[in-house]
């Protein structure tokens, strides 16, 4: 079985995020479906902000997009060296009470409750961020409609009860191959089946899901830090909904916290990380279109004959 994220940059271990490769080379005019895009500029190492500036432009790096870069990771230099998370978390209100009792009877939130997360109200303004962009098309219609003083609207879509993706399936019977894509990056490899079957074969094979999409607020060293839901953070954000009811955990190491290709350790537990509302911020960061992704899970049947 190969797993692979195609041209990845979004959602976590889980969810929204957390495939995110950052800065594959832009394809040709019209080679590849692209989608609008923010990006941390102000945070990329420099060769990496100006190869992708490079890219939008098609050709060459004009001096001014190479004074761009210079001049988002300057903005980022003349900063704080302090980050003020006092008071981000705070105690649920009672009136979400029945959605996390009903969140709590689901699978997935009983499967998150045992991994040991809390839900608490969280100040998304003020969180950190490791993912070097976010796409911004999906992430603004999912917030479209939605009532920013109705809270149990927002955690719905924060900590969604029911949540379903569509699934594309499609089978090689020359390569005796499974391939099962979707626009979710959530979409995993979830367990295993094997065993006689009722017509006395033997069968093998993986058990397929989208995981659940659920905003997760990571506490490590002291830092709060955004593990998934980026997408729907940045939509939250630019209709100025800050304060919303998420997950939070801590973590004692990275593992399992920020996935290969996210911004580098050093950037986001430094003195002057990227937040949250920093995408909408273009002293820091840049629009950009990058390559549309999907997940992709191929499942393939290999005969062998060994000798011995």
């Amino acid at each position: 079985m190969t797993d692979q994220t195609l041209g990845s940059l979004d959602g976590p271990p889980a969810n929204d995020q957390l495939e995110q490769q950052l800065i594959q080379p832009v394809p040709a005019a019209g080679a590849q479906p692209e989608r609008p895009a923010r990006v941390a500029l102000g945070w990329l190492p420099p060769e990496r902000g100006e190869f992708l500036l490079a890219n939008q432009a098609g050709a060459g790096l004009p001096e001014t997009q190479r004074a761009r870069v210079r001049e988002t990771r300057d903005a980022v230099a003349g900063r704080s060296a302090w980050v003020d998370q006092a008071d981000l978390v705070s105690a649920l209100p009672a009136e979400l009470a029945d959605h996390v009792a009903r969140l709590g009877l689901t699978p997935a939130g009983a499967a998150m409750r045992a991994e040991g997360w809390d839900i608490a109200m969280v100040d998304l303004d003020r969180v950190v961020a490791f993912q070097p962009n976010v796409f911004t098309d999906t992430a603004t219609e999912r917030v479209a409609g939605l009532d920013r003083d109705d809270l149990r609207s927002i955690a719905e879509l924060t900590l969604p009860i029911n949540d379903t993706a569509p699934v594309s399936v499609q089978y090689d019977e020359l390569k005796q191959a499974y391939t099962i894509t979707s626009r979710n990056p959530n979409l995993r490899v979830v367990g295993t089946v094997g065993g006689p079957q009722p017509d006395g074969t033997l069968g093998f094979g993986f058990k397929i899901a989208v995981a659940a999409p659920f905003i997760q607020v990571a506490r490590f060293q002291g830092r709060l830090v955004l593990r998934d839901g980026y997408h729907r953070c940045f939509g939250l954000l630019s209709r100025g909904i800050t304060r919303v009811p998420a997950y939070i955990r801590d973590f004692d190491t990275t593992e399992n916290l920020a996935p290969a290709g996210m911004l580098p350790q050093s950037t986001w537990l430094g003195d002057r990380p990227p937040l949250l509302r920093d995408y909408h911020d273009d002293r820091v960061a840049e629009s950009v279109r990058l390559p549309a992704q999907h997940r992709m899970i191929v499942i393939h049947a290999l005969e062998l004959l060994a000798l011995g």
